[in-house]
């Protein structure tokens, strides 16, 4: 995908170009003026006018015989990106919320219907991450300090980053073993792993 950026102070920004392929093979090219549809059987292509700024690929919606689009689509579809922002985070419940807004402004309500669901904090959202990788085939990338999840979630499948005076990062499995006298959020509070 490419970006044109319009001059500061315009917010026109608009997709130039855009591209999917799969295993190789082109799914969806797009060249700033026209979209090309490929047929997942290679039957044939479709090609029509896209004056719009935005994505080409999640605007129509994916016709028969296309597949390997409505597999991306989907996919893509489940991404959620959360960028806190402790200044907009409401503390009182108005309503309970179970979807968490992106800053999340709503995160006492979202909270709120967590445990109202029955569920604990941080180990029982872990324990559904945990499930919703099993249930369908993804991976879930969780960064924490939090000993709860820590001490859940480390022992088994726990990554360390550790950075190096040289500003260098590396990474591997955490290490901890069940018979050890901490707990691993103590080795990690303690500097040890």
């Amino acid at each position: 995908m490419q970006i044109e950026h319009q001059p500061a102070g315009d917010l026109k920004n608009r997709i130039r170009s855009e591209s999917l392929s799969f295993n190789g093979q082109p799914v969806v090219e797009f060249d700033g003026k026209e979209v090309r549809l490929h047929a997942d059987d290679g039957s044939g292509d479709t090609t029509w006018p896209f004056p719009l700024p935005r994505s080409a690929i999640s605007f129509f919606p994916a016709p028969p015989g296309t597949r390997r689009l409505a597999c991306f689509r989907n996919h893509v579809s489940c991404i959620r990106v959360f960028s806190p922002n402790p200044k907009v985070m409401g503390g009182l419940v108005k309503k309970p919320d179970s979807h968490p807004e992106r800053s999340p402004a709503n995160f006492a309500e979202w909270l709120f219907a967590m445990q109202a669901a029955d569920f604990k904090i941080g180990v029982a959202l872990a324990n559904s991450l945990r499930e919703a990788t099993e249930d369908h085939a993804c991976q879930i990338l969780i960064i924490s300090h939090h000993p709860e999840l820590i001490n859940q979630l480390a022992a088994h499948s726990g990554t360390l980053f550790e950075r190096s005076e040289s500003g260098t990062t590396t990474c591997r499995r955490f290490e901890w073993r069940d018979q050890e006298h901490a707990t691993p959020a103590e080795l990690v509070a303690r500097g040890w792993e």
